[in-house]
Parts: C-alpha cells; sequence; structure tokens
C-alpha cells in the first residue's frame, strides 16, 4: 500500500478569515481612537473658551478710576454690554481702542466669538437692588464664549463676576502705590461713607480705615462688607471684601483642596499681603443634601467652605519642608483657626488638624459620613473668593448710635478701639489670647447705672449701637515689624497701616434674644421686658427696630439693662444661630463670648448708685424737644449773650444720689449801677411730670454781676432730664424803667442734672 503525504500549513480560506478580523479590529481602533481625539479636542476647545472668557473678566476688574472725563481712560462708568476694557493706548485722541474687544478670538485653528452683558446694581435701604437709586455702586457682569466644535458641534461658555464701583487695584491685600509713572497702580477716589453706622478709624498721620455695615442674608446665615483704607486725599490705599457663612456640611473623604488664606508680611511692599493658600491633599466636606449624599445645587459659599476649611495633617509639608500646622508644637502661622485654645487640649486639634462637631456638640470624625455644622470667613484674593483664616473679636461695646453723630463723640470711641489694638500689640497677643490689661472704656460708650440712657416718658425710644472689633492673627515676623514700625521714632504715627483689624456694626448680626442654649442667649435682651423692651419683634415690643430700645413703663426702683451678645468667632459674623465648634462636655473658643455688653437706660425719675457720673444724652418726648426749641429760638434773639453759673450739692434719698443745685441766671443786657429794685418772678421746674418748685429770688449788688437771680432746687435725683419753665412778672431797676422778660410757659430748655455738671439758662429783658 503506498501511503499518502498530509499537507501542513494555513489554508487560503484561513488566511482570509484572519484577515478579516484583523481589519475589523483596526477598524474599530481608529473609530476609538478618533473619538479620543475628538473628545480631547472638545475638551480642549473648552478650556480655551473659558480662558477667553476669565481673561475678560479681569480685564474689566483692571479700571483705572471711576468716572474719567478722559475718554482713552478705562473707568468704571464704561463697563456696559460689550464695552469697556484696558485701551490699547491712552494718547490725547479721546478714544479707547480695546485690548480684548467683543467679537472673533481666534485660537487653535477654532474661532470663537466673546460677548459681555451687563448688569448695575444700587443700594436701596441697605440692600442691593437692579432699582436704580443714586449711583451704581456693582455691577454684574456675564462673559459668553461661543464655537463650533470640529464635528459642526455649537458649543457655549460662560463666566459671571461682581465689580465694585471701588477700583480693584487695592483689593489684593497690599497697600497701593501712589500714581504716577509707568508700572505704577492708578490714584483710586475713595468716597468715605456716610452711614451713621459706619465709623473712622484713625490708622496713620492722615490715613483712616472704615468697615461698612453688613449686608446679611438671614435665610441663608451669611453676611458681607467690605473694608477701606484711605488717606487724607482721599486715595485708596487698601480695600479688603469679607462674606462670612454658616453652612450645614458632610465629610467627602480626601481630596485636592486649598490651605488657609491668611496675611504675611512681605518684605517688597514692606506691609502685609493675602496669600490664597496651596493646594493639597487633605480632608474635604460638602454641602449636606440629607442622609450620605452631597447635595446636587450646593450653594456656592458653602461649597467653598465646607471643601475647604480642614487643616492638612501634621505630615503635610509644603515645597519647603515646612508644616502648615501643628498647635501641639506651637505652629499655627497657616492653621483655620489658630484662635483655639490647644492648652485646654480636648476641644481644639487631632494630629494638626481642627475638629468638627455636629448640632449636638459630638465631634465629627474624619473618614466617616456624619454631619457637622461649619462656619467660614471667605475673602476675595485677586478676584477669588478664598476661605481665609477665622474671625477673632477682641473687643466689644455697646452705647446709643448719637455718640456718632459728630467727631468729638466719634473720636471718644475710635481712641478707645486704637487703645485696644495697641494693647494686643504690645503685649504681643495676637493669637486668641485675652489681655493682661484691658485700655477702660470712657462713660460715654459704657452706660452703666451711674450715667444711664436716660427715655424721658413712656414710649420714648433710642437706638443703640453694638460694635464689635476684630484682629487677624499675625505672625511672629508680621508682629516684630509693626512693633519696629511703632517704635522707630519715623513712622511709628503709620504703625497701624500694618495691622490687619476692622471695627464693624454687629447690631443686626445676632438679631434674636435666644441662642443655641436656653442659659445661652446671643443677640438683643432685656433685664426687664416690663419697663424696657428692646427690638427685634417677639419680645414683647409691638415690633421695635433691631437694636432699639423702648420704654414701657417708669423705671423703678432702679436701671434696666439692655444687654447683646455675639460669639467672637466666624458663627457671631455669619448670623448664624449655632456655635459650630462646640464639643458637648466643655467650653471652647468659638462658643465663648466676650459680652454680653449692657446698656443701662431708666425711664421718667432716674435714680443712680454712684454720685459720679458724666453726662448723659437723653431721649426726650416731644413736648421737651419742642420746649428744647423753643428757647434756642428766644435765646437766639438776645441782644448780647447772657452768662451763668452753678454750684451743687448732694444728698442722700431713699431714691438714690440727688442734687441741691443752686441755679443762676444772669442778664448782662440789663445793665445798670445799682441793684435789682424789684424782682417779683419765680423759676418754676418741671422733671418727669412732676413739678418741683426752688426758692430764691434777685441778687443783690452793685454793677452788672448783681444782674441776675439765684435759685436753689433740692432733691433732684442724678440724671434726670430736666425741663426748666419760667413763670411770673416784670423786673425794674432804680432809675430805669420797668423791662419787660419773658418770663412766660413759652420759654423753656431742657438739660440733666449731674454731679457737677453747670445749667446754663439764657435769656434777656427787653
Amino acid at each position: 500500500m503506498k501511503l499518502l503525504n498530509q499537507q501542513r500549513g494555513i489554508g487560503l480560506i484561513e488566511a482570509l478569515i484572519a484577515a478579516i478580523v484583523f481589519a475589523v479590529g483596526i477598524a474599530a481602533i481608529m473609530q476609538l481612537q478618533g473619538s479620543f481625539f475628538k473628545g480631547g479636542s472638545a475638551a480642549n476647545a473648552r478650556a480655551v473658551g473659558m480662558s477667553i472668557a476669565q481673561e475678560k473678566i479681569e480685564d474689566l476688574r483692571g479700571f483705572q478710576v471711576a468716572d474719567s472725563g478722559d475718554g482713552d481712560i478705562f473707568d468704571f462708568t464704561s463697563i456696559a454690554a460689550n464695552t469697556g476694557g484696558r485701551c490699547t493706548e491712552v494718547l490725547d485722541n479721546n478714544a479707547c481702542p480695546l485690548a480684548l474687544p467683543s467679537g472673533s478670538v481666534a485660537k487653535d485653528n477654532i474661532t470663537y466669538n466673546r460677548s459681555w452683558a451687563v448688569t448695575p446694581y444700587y443700594y436701596n435701604a441697605g440692600a442691593l437692588t437692579t432699582t436704580a437709586n443714586g449711583g451704581i455702586v456693582q455691577k454684574k457682569v456675564t462673559v459668553t464664549v461661543t464655537w463650533t466644535d470640529t464635528d459642526g458641534t455649537a458649543q457655549t461658555t460662560s463666566l459671571d463676576s461682581i465689580i465694585s464701583g471701588t477700583s480693584s487695584a487695592a483689593a489684593t491685600g497690599g497697600i497701593a502705590n501712589n500714581a504716577g509713572g509707568s508700572g505704577e497702580q492708578p490714584t483710586v477716589t475713595y468716597t468715605p461713607s456716610t452711614d451713621p453706622g459706619v465709623t473712622k478709624v484713625a490708622v496713620g498721620t492722615n490715613s483712616n480705615r472704615e468697615t461698612l455695615v453688613p449686608i446679611i442674608d438671614a435665610a441663608s446665615h451669611q453676611s458681607r462688607f467690605t473694608s477701606y483704607v484711605y488717606n487724607g486725599s482721599n486715595q485708596l490705599v487698601r480695600e479688603e471684601e469679607f462674606k462670612t457663612v454658616a453652612c450645614d456640611c458632610k465629610m467627602n473623604s480626601t481630596g485636592s483642596r486649598y490651605t488657609a488664606a491668611h496675611a504675611s508680611w512681605d518684605d517688597d511692599t514692606n506691609t502685609y499681603v493675602d496669600k490664597a493658600g496651596d493646594l493639597v491633599t487633605k480632608d474635604v466636606g460638602c454641602v449636606t443634601g440629607g442622609g450620605n449624599n452631597c447635595a446636587s445645587q450646593p450653594d456656592e459659599y458653602c461649597s467653598i467652605c465646607c471643601k475647604d476649611h480642614h487643616d492638612p495633617a501634621t505630615t503635610t509639608l509644603d515645597s519647603g519642608g515646612a508644616k502648615y500646622c501643628d498647635p501641639a508644637n506651637g505652629i499655627y502661622d497657616r492653621c483655620y483657626d489658630p484662635f483655639r485654645d490647644e492648652a485646654n487640649g480636648t476641644d481644639g486639634y487631632s494630629g494638626g488638624k481642627h475638629k468638627h462637631y455636629n448640632s449636638s456638640g459630638v465631634e465629627v470624625v474624619p473618614g466617616n459620613s456624619g454631619e457637622y455644622l461649619e462656619s467660614c470667613r471667605l475673602k476675595r484674593i485677586a478676584g477669588n473668593w478664598r476661605v481665609y483664616q477665622d474671625w477673632q473679636q477682641v473687643a466689644l461695646a455697646a452705647f446709643p448710635i448719637s455718640q456718632l453723630d459728630n467727631s468729638t463723640g466719634e473720636t471718644t470711641y475710635t481712641t478707645w478701639v486704637n487703645q485696644i489694638i495697641d494693647q494686643h500689640l504690645d503685649e504681643s497677643k495676637v493669637n486668641g489670647q485675652d489681655l493682661t490689661t484691658t485700655p477702660a472704656k470712657p462713660a460715654a460708650i459704657n452706660r452703666t447705672s451711674s450715667n444711664p440712657v436716660v427715655l424721658s416718658a413712656v414710649n420714648d425710644t433710642v437706638e443703640l449701637s453694638a460694635r464689635a472689633v476684630y484682629m487677624d492673627y499675625m505672625s511672629s515676623t508680621h508682629l516684630t515689624k509693626v512693633k519696629e514700625f511703632k517704635g522707630d521714632g519715623l513712622s511709628s504715627t503709620d504703625y497701624l497701616l500694618h495691622v490687619p483689624f476692622y471695627e464693624v456694626e454687629v447690631t443686626d448680626l445676632q438679631a434674636t434674644a435666644t441662642g443655641s442654649l436656653p442659659t445661652d442667649p446671643f443677640g438683643w435682651s432685656s433685664a426687664d421686658t416690663s419697663q424696657i423692651v428692646v427690638g427685634p419683634s417677639g419680645n414683647n415690643n409691638n415690633y421695635v427696630p433691631i437694636g432699639t430700645a423702648k420704654a414701657a413703663a417708669l423705671t423703678s426702683p432702679s436701671t434696666v439693662n439692655v444687654a447683646y451678645n455675639i460669639r467672637r468667632s466666624n458663627s457671631g459674623v455669619s448670623a448664624g444661630p449655632y456655635a459650630v465648634d462646640t464639643l458637648a462636655a466643655e467650653s471652647n473658643p468659638d462658643n465663648e463670648k466676650l459680652g454680653p455688653v449692657t446698656v443701662a437706660l431708666c425711664v421718667g425719675s432716674c435714680s443712680s448708685s454712684s454720685s459720679s457720673s458724666s453726662s448723659s444724652s437723653s431721649s426726650s418726648s416731644s413736648s421737651s424737644s419742642s420746649s428744647s426749641s423753643s428757647s434756642s429760638s428766644s435765646s437766639s434773639s438776645s441782644s448780647s449773650s447772657s452768662s451763668s453759673s452753678s454750684s451743687s450739692s448732694s444728698s442722700s434719698s431713699s431714691g438714690g444720689t440727688t442734687f441741691s443745685p443752686t441755679i443762676t441766671v444772669a442778664f448782662t443786657s440789663f445793665s445798670g449801677s445799682n441793684g435789682w429794685d424789684a424782682g417779683n418772678g419765680a423759676l418754676t421746674m418741671t422733671i418727669s411730670n412732676v413739678t418741683t418748685s426752688c426758692t430764691g429770688g434777685p441778687v443783690a449788688g452793685s454793677g452788672s454781676a448783681d444782674d441776675k437771680w439765684q435759685y436753689t432746687c433740692s432733691g433732684i435725683p442724678s440724671g434726670s432730664s430736666v425741663i426748666f419753665s419760667f413763670s411770673g412778672g416784670n423786673l425794674t431797676k432804680t432809675n430805669q424803667t420797668t423791662k419787660n422778660c419773658p418770663f412766660s410757659g413759652s420759654t423753656s430748655i431742657t438739660t440733666t442734672i449731674n454731679s457737677g455738671n453747670g445749667v446754663t439758662l439764657t435769656t434777656s429783658c427787653s
């Protein structure tokens, strides 16, 4: 038998099948690669579109002046739909060719189209509104960029930003340069505020700092305000914009987020500047959406707060190998809350990270999904909101806002503010320590039972102002530099320019009289609402405005204290109802208070516990005001001014300290060499609706010195608001005709009786 050889190898059919499979695979790979290229191209195009929009936003933020008559100077006024921006030249042709105009922008073989819309905002009754009311204070700019992708798909992206009416040239945290040659900052004019709640605190020979009254969003527990430093020529030196929020957060694993923004000394500018913080991997949170979920559409500011307000661990180092935050070893410079009392241990930090707590005061540990309360201070740095180191309150005061109505009263208060800051510098206590020696408050801003605020009658009101002083953490380098300025004998008067502190009207920040615990009240409250009520509504006060005290009944037997309280840190400034750093087992820095601060008030016949008191401001009834006006009118008609003097002695009574002043009324226009021939008039005083008689009469003598009457009035309580009215007949002198003096019920004057203060009565005879 003959055996046949078997054929071995790949047949033609098998080869064809393999080729087909290979071709299909290659086609799929090519298609997938095309999708990758397409996706990458689309992502790149969107990134370019966003950069084109951001480029214009930053261009518009860099305007030079508020309003310029020179058309080739970029000003705030020129920011409008598709107009405004940096000029390509500033010659005298009165035109401004835009460096970044609207229209086409070619990038990477794609043509983008850029446009922007502008919405102006005004202040109306303390709130921002789009309804025209005076000058424009802000503009919302929305930049839109459109383009067509390589596959023919239409695409669009947009960015928006708020641009303040004051140039952002000084908003980076550094002191602006003077206007001058090329490359220097432009001169920016600042108009000092006329709001009665804004004080002007001197920070140099010819410089002032003022912080605007916070704009409050009570529903979301957020507040916003701006602080300005300006010189004697009203040129803006520094602008700082803050937003403080209270948020409900939950732990959300780890991620790349910013460390604390903070003030840092800069040797190049020789002042402090803002550092935005570094991106590091650390614990992060999110705005809670209920349960274990993050909110799908969180508030943008709370989203920043929940994500960022976590310190990195002590094992996290910066590019130079230094720790960001390690309080256990005295490293506080870049902690989010450098004011926590780590010495007390349990409520402060763990491994360099500050602790977080829920509404029950129970610690929520990173790594789980627990919800916690958070409050953050945000500051705009280079156009972006960054979470800044926490607020720290170093002083608190409350007094009638009328104290700030004139420069003398305002200076009394602001001098004390400067003394508070000075003492912190002198004692080197700039990270939350209490002062060893606290500067005493002047009597005018410290209204106690010795010098109470007097309400003349039932239903009279007085507007009170609560004011807090905040001082930022200062590194040892920063503090040393400031103290060198203070003591060098040359720049010492301007050293406060380099101290980050803020005097803020906080009257409305804590509106209610109840806090997170029944025994822990915050806001305004009255010790006796049957006699003195204080706004806001909800305290039996018939809808009295926030911070306004109203007389409900005659005070008996003593004064009534109205109190104000606010937490020292972020949760106080945010207008939030809860302390966010609370450990249930013990008190902690955020829940501590410098208050409550009190204001003593009384109604009608007021007694005091001390014989030494300063002149007090009184809120008089309409009849008192009318009488005072009548007296002023009568006095102004005098042909020559009259002079008077008084002496007083005190006596004790069951109603408190009282006085028996000798009141002198002089008539210099009634001249003559002989004494009074006759005087059949009488001086009657009305004190809080009680008529008190005074004994006395004309004083005999010779010369002009005897042209007077003197009376002794007994038993006048200290602090009484007294209405003096005249009654009686005519006066005569030897060798003179009868002089008709305006002694009638229509001639009166209102004053306040205190120990040692004089009573001036002015009138004349025709």
